[in-house]
């Protein structure tokens, strides 16, 4: 159970530590006093969704320190930041912190009447009381499972259909690259090679020119060259030293010789024909058509290569894919019908007995002629791979079943769906018995209660008091009341209260004494300062 609650700067909450009790506790004030703001503190704290816009007024965050147990749980809601979460000193993720408190406190607040009142939630109720969530959660995979495969398998289809077009292309495609036969290495040696071609005339012209200065001019290299050995050799006898000079000198004119070949070869060799010229220009424009039309590089070019022989492939064997995940449908639809037939069965025989038992606790409270059924029915839909009695259904993924609650409030009138019959009071009381009926199923140690006794009054507003003295003597239940009946009741009343000092807002909290709650009903209640 919750022990205390320590709330700083939240809305108008300033500073303010409550401690709580066993058994029932009644929250009263006047409207606007901070009655809620409490409620929203302890969901906030239990992890429901922290909302900067509660910061108080002029400061920077918001904490709430929730102690149960022995335990502790510390939230800090700042404006620049994210919202921090902290289990016992420990930091925690807000998923983590829900399944931790799940199964200690049940927060039912305003928005429960809407979600009793949408159909498409009352199966969640009665898979709950069967208590078979899993077998629903495996079925949902197969649902869902199903969807994709048969998304999977339209487009399959679909390029089937297009099959030997596509076919056509991509073979096309394949024999345009292929014609070339195209690689990296050939593509660089092909633009060196044109780069040469382009400029033959200007290379020849270098390599006559060199040729001629290094043997056939009268002052060539090699006639210099020769000179100066022969000079330095004649030197040798008068200065040994110089000798080094003439084996360099020597090497030199050897290996100009070498390039005097080298030059001599080039010229003789470097002579192009058009139709080389030719096939290097149309290989190299084949090149090019082929990089403008898959992908601007030679790169993406064999890439895209290897991608249409893959799509080629998969698409040689697309009737073995089509005939493959036809085999895996028919599997999931077969594992599909026996599940959510055995679900269906379960839910019958146990809608049975929900029935009645949500019956009893809506009589119990002040409704003594109610009637409460649930309704199991299926939609038609042609074509549906699920037939039941006779008749293919709509699949869903809890089911082909639909389910809806029914109340009737008065005798003789037949029950029909409560979300077009059923009273404010009434849904009040629906709620708080199916809350009830749940609870005996999955108890919790912590009920909390915002304005459960809307609409009600009078005997009925008596009979949910007592509804609610009698859940308390199990668990700690704590309800925001606009009833005087639940007021006295109540094992322990908590009176909120505001005020002000002309510049800030504040609330004060105080638990009173059996004398002092009873003077403060009277005067909220019969002065109509309650709403």
């Amino acid at each position: 159970m919750i022990k205390t609650i320590k709330i700083k700067n939240l809305a108008i909450l300033k500073d303010l530590n409550i401690d709580f009790q066993p058994g029932l506790t009644a929250i009263t004030g006047e409207t606007g006093s901070g009655k809620s703001i409490i409620l929203k503190a302890i969901g906030i704290g239990i992890g429901m969704k922290a909302d900067k816009m509660m910061i108080r007024n002029g400061e920077r965050e918001a904490t709430i320190g929730l102690k149960f147990g022995n335990s502790k749980i510390e939230r800090i809601i700042s404006r620049e930041g994210p919202t921090k979460t902290y289990l016992d000193n420990k930091k925690i993720k807000i998923n983590d912190l829900l399944k931790v408190c799940s199964d200690k406190f049940e927060f039912h607040g305003q928005n429960d009447q809407q979600y009793i009142l949408d159909r498409n939630n009352h199966i969640e109720y009665l898979d709950k009381y069967c208590g078979h969530q899993h077998e629903v959660e495996e079925l949902n995979k197969i649902y869902f499972s199903i969807n994709k495969l048969k998304k999977d398998l339209d487009g399959l289809k679909d390029k089937s259909k297009k099959k030997n077009e596509r076919l056509d292309f991509l073979k096309f495609q394949i024999n345009e690259i292929e014609s070339l036969n195209p690689t990296h290495d050939e593509y660089i040696e092909l633009n060196n090679q044109f780069k040469k071609m382009s400029n033959i005339e200007e290379i020849t012209r270098v390599f006559s020119e060199s040729y001629n200065k290094l043997h056939n001019d009268s002052n060539s290299v090699t006639e210099q060259l020769d000179t100066v050995y022969n000079d330095i050799c004649s030197i040798i006898k008068f200065d040994r030293t110089v000798k080094s000079i003439a084996t360099v000198l020597k090497e030199c004119m050897i290996q100009i010789d070498d390039m005097k070949s080298e030059l001599s070869n080039k010229l003789t060799n470097d002579d192009y024909n058009s139709e080389e010229i030719k096939h290097v220009n149309d290989r190299i424009k084949a090149y090019e058509m082929l990089k403008r039309k898959y992908g601007g590089s030679i790169e993406s070019v064999l890439e895209n290569f290897n991608d249409i022989k893959n799509e080629l492939c998969q698409i040689n064997t697309l009737d073995d894919s089509i005939l493959k995940i036809n085999n895996e449908i028919e599997k999931k639809e077969n594992a599909y019908r026996e599940l959510s037939l055995s679900l269906h069965n379960r839910r019958m025989k146990v809608s049975k007995k929900l029935e009645k038992v949500i019956e009893n606790a809506i009589r119990h409270l002040n409704m003594p002629s109610a009637t409460f059924r649930i309704e199991i029915t299926q939609e038609e839909l042609k074509h549906s791979f699920l037939i039941v009695n006779n008749k293919p259904v709509n699949i869903y993924p809890t089911g082909f079943d639909l389910v809806e609650f029914h109340l009737s409030a008065n005798p003789g009138e037949p029950a029909k769906p409560m979300v077009s019959t059923a009273s404010g009071g009434e849904i009040s009381r629906v709620l708080l018995a199916v809350k009830t009926v749940f609870q005996n199923i999955d108890p919790v140690n912590t009920m909390i209660f915002d304005e459960i006794d809307t609409g009600i009054s009078g005997r009925a507003a008596e009979k949910v008091a007592e509804h609610l003295l009698s859940l308390s003597k199990k668990k700690q239940v704590i309800c925001i009341t606009h009833l005087s009946q639940i007021a006295f009741a109540a094992n322990n009343h908590m009176h909120v209260t505001k005020f002000s000092d002309g510049k800030e807002t504040f609330v004060n909290v105080d638990y009173l004494s059996r004398n002092r709650s009873n003077e403060v009903v009277r005067e909220l209640f019969l002065g109509n300062k309650l709403y």
